[in-house]
């Protein structure tokens, strides 16, 4: 899924359309709405990004059978948080800790931390996950961190992504970097 957000985000050209770090949100939602309709789940997320469609829980998550009542079993297949507005550990513990309790296969954290922080928030995940006294083993976790890159020539936009299992074991999945000139 790290590869098609990538890919996503470079042919869909979002460098072009956001000139601050949070102006990526709608784009990131959106292409998580798409993409849960495409498994043939049903997603859901705020009407400013899908007309006719509402919140659950969490910024956006994709389940089945939630409107089908005759349906048996309900589960939430995907659950996401997205915070590219707080970039302060205090503000990522925030979503990230939504995201631990609810009951999801997979569960998405988009982040902006700082890069010198980076380290000390994934640390934090692990642990977080490790201390959580509710483990399934069927939970993993996919976190997307954002960081604009000043030091590099010309000046990059750079997404990691890194897979946590349930007992907070993780490991960095890919890191991209796509030129891009605007703030933080």
């Amino acid at each position: 899924m790290f590869k098609d957000f990538c890919e996503t985000f470079q042919k869909e050209n979002w460098l072009s359309k956001c000139y601050y770090l949070h102006d990526f949100g709608p784009h990131i939602l959106k292409f998580f709405y798409i993409r849960g309709k495409n498994e043939g789940l049903e997603p859901h997320v705020k009407e400013t990004i899908a007309k006719g469609s509402s919140e659950y829980l969490v910024d956006l998550c994709w389940t089945t059978g939630y409107y089908d009542k005759k349906a048996v079993g309900y589960w939430i297949e995907l659950a996401l948080e997205s915070e590219l507005g707080d970039q302060s550990r205090d503000g990522i513990w925030h979503d990230f800790i939504k995201l631990m309790d609810v009951k999801a296969n997979l569960k998405v954290g988009i982040f902006r931390p700082s890069k010198r922080e980076r380290e000390e928030i994934l640390e934090m995940f692990r642990d977080e996950i490790d201390g959580h006294r509710i483990k399934n083993p069927q939970e993993q976790y996919l976190i997307i961190f954002l960081f604009h890159r000043p030091d590099t020539k010309p000046t990059k936009l750079e997404i990691s992504g890194y897979r946590f299992d349930y007992l907070g074991n993780y490991e960095e999945i890919g890191t991209e970097l796509f030129p891009w000139s605007a703030r933080e």
